[in-house]
């Protein structure tokens, strides 16, 4: 199993299902063996069951993954940084002329990112362009397949406000990769807050292929109108 802390998200997923499924594969040749290839099954029914439990949780585990891949074949940490150089550039080429001229104060996060996208030269951007239209390619096919794509909206509840900036900070990296989806594809993507960790709203999205934007409202208010 590996153990490089490194790895980004999909990639360590990927090694724990197949981990967990050769173990899997060994317990059922072991389990052939004992029950003398399922005669005497009745003898270990417990542990039949609870293995018959197991293999479909990782058979589940797997379907997902495999899901989380195709949406990204080069993986949604990589999008998700092209993703940023693009909204930060974008955000300084609106917004440099005023900031050039008034000089404003700025949250040290908010400051940050305008530098940020200062400092993004034209060929970064080219570059990012590339992956977006890579990205718009995928996420398109998969809704030639599919009317509608659910995925979280988060990676986890909503932050609390008294969370510290290099809280935050963490937190925001980590929602860039979902939410880059919808950013670098221009798709339509609704939240609905069906749940609550401790108190916190915990959304689910719905996205759907450019232009259905209101094909997705629709969708959504029925899911609504059954709760």
């Amino acid at each position: 199993m590996a153990t490089d802390t490194a790895l980004n998200p999909l990639t360590a997923a990927r090694e724990l299902v197949d981990d967990a499924q050769a173990v899997i594969d060994a317990a059922l040749k072991h389990g052939a063996a004992v029950t003398e290839g399922g005669r005497l099954i009745d003898d270990h029914q417990v542990h039949t069951e609870r293995l018959a439990y197991l293999a479909t949780q990782v058979r589940a585990a797997h379907e997902q993954t495999a899901y989380a891949e195709r949406l990204s074949a080069s993986g949604l940490d990589h999008w998700a940084e092209h993703q940023r150089l693009l909204q930060g550039r974008e955000a300084w080429d609106g917004m440099k002329g005023w900031i050039n001229e008034v000089n404003p104060r700025f949250a040290v996060d908010v400051s940050l990112r305008y530098f940020n996208g200062m400092s993004t030269s034209d060929e970064q951007v080219e570059q990012s362009r590339s992956v977006q239209a890579e990205a718009i390619e995928r996420i398109s096919g998969l809704l030639s397949e599919y009317d509608i794509i659910c995925l979280p909206t988060a990676t986890s509840a909503a932050p609390r406000l008294d969370r510290s900036l290099d809280d935050r900070q963490g937190v925001g990296y980590r929602l860039g990769h979902l939410l880059c989806i919808g950013g670098m594809t221009g798709c339509p993507q609704i939240t609905l807050p069906l749940a609550t960790i401790d108190g916190l709203p915990l959304g689910l999205s719905l996205m759907g292929a450019r232009g259905s934007d209101e094909m997705l409202i629709g969708f959504a208010r029925e899911i609504i109108d059954q709760l």
